[in-house]
């Protein structure tokens, strides 16, 4: 058990004063309203416009992580490393990936580690909104649980911010500002020394782009079709919310040359994402709270100290709020085929077409 004299001191220690950092070499990313694609761009210097515009929201949200004061910082310099990765991802055909690789190796370890911190944020979030209408005595038998979470987020957090005073990492943001600024590294070459042409340009690639895609989230549609209830703890939902967050993200990425049916396109899609990620997210917690009802810690579990389990006290608590958490998965599972019914009508591709035709007449 962790009284909260503890937690206290291991928060302390995590809220060192951060130096302030006024990012002057990086200015010009912060600046930037829009990405500002054409669709004349090449694929590739329009990867280079999203990911200018996304650095610079990262390096913009980084003094308030560091301070800690809104959680929401954090969360809004984690999603920019998200879309850094995922803008790479899409992008790959049309990089160069020999000199891209060691700044996407650099990008992961930024979401990982901000991630390791977000995630417990959530995670009290929730234990939060379900003791919000509870008795005193009900957050009495579930405060072990949150004083083991607020250890961990400690340790996370003090993780964080070693890792964002690195030189590491102050490196790579120097590395890669200097790159997306240097406008000769990001030409694309049209034609092969064959003499065969390469299709490159944004007007010309990206309709194939977008279909392919819905090709490969609607192809999940005979498997799940086959499936009597939605069963949350199946892989395949996992890897349908990836697919969908590609579409969604690809879409939005070029929001800016795409018609307005673009904006409601983006909203079911994420209406989708949002109920797996939550579906995901609840299953991963679901575990977690198992394993901190079987040995009473929280986290990774060291299997060599099975022999202490007849030794961990009853959680009643911990006990009731997974009966929680379960009801809430099987109401994140029933809702699921509304939304996804939406992405399969074939209304949603009429949309998408509409969305698509606005790039020739933009």
């Amino acid at each position: 058990m962790v009284d909260g004299e503890e937690v206290q001191d291991i928060l302390e220690r995590s809220e060192k004063p951060v130096k302030s950092s006024p990012h002057v070499q990086f200015s010009e990313f912060m600046s930037m309203k829009s990405t500002d694609i054409r669709t004349e761009d090449t694929m590739r210097e329009a990867a280079r416009k999203i990911l200018m515009y996304h650095f610079g929201t990262m390096v913009e949200h980084e003094q308030g992580t560091m301070e800690g004061k809104d959680i929401e910082q954090l969360h809004d310099m984690r999603v920019a490393a998200m879309r850094m990765r995922s803008v790479i991802e899409v992008f790959e055909p049309y990089l160069d990936m020999d000199k891209m690789s060691k700044y996407l190796k650099h990008i992961k370890s930024i979401r990982r580690t901000l991630g390791s911190v977000r995630d417990l944020d959530v995670f009290i979030e929730k234990i939060e909104h379900y003791l919000s209408d509870k008795q005193p005595e009900v957050r009495a038998e579930i405060d072990s649980l949150i004083g083991s979470i607020l250890i961990a987020k400690a340790n996370s957090r003090g993780n964080m911010l070693v890792y964002l005073d690195t030189k590491r990492y102050n490196k790579f943001k120097k590395g890669f500002s200097e790159y997306l600024l240097h406008k000769r590294s990001w030409k694309t070459k049209t034609m092969m020394k064959d003499g065969k042409t390469v299709p490159c340009k944004v007007i010309d690639v990206l309709p194939i782009l977008i279909y392919s895609q819905l090709a490969a989230v609607r192809a999940y549609e005979e498997i799940i079709s086959n499936e009597k209830i939605v069963d949350p703890y199946l892989d395949i939902y996992h890897q349908l919310r990836i697919d969908v967050k590609i579409l969604r993200y690809t879409i939005e990425f070029f929001r800016e040359i795409l018609g307005q049916e673009a904006k409601g396109l983006i909203k079911d899609l994420k209406a989708l994402q949002d109920n797996l990620g939550d579906i995901h997210d609840t299953v991963v917690a679901l575990d977690l709270l198992e394993k901190f009802k079987s040995f009473g810690t929280w986290g990774k579990v060291n299997k060599d100290n099975n022999s202490l389990i007849s030794d961990i006290p009853s959680y009643q608590g911990v006990e009731n709020y997974i009966e929680y958490r379960k009801s809430e998965l099987d109401d994140l599972a029933t809702r699921f085929p509304q939304m996804w019914s939406k992405v399969l009508d074939p209304y949603f591709n009429i949309r998408l077409s509409k969305a698509i035709s606005d790039i020739y007449i933009s």
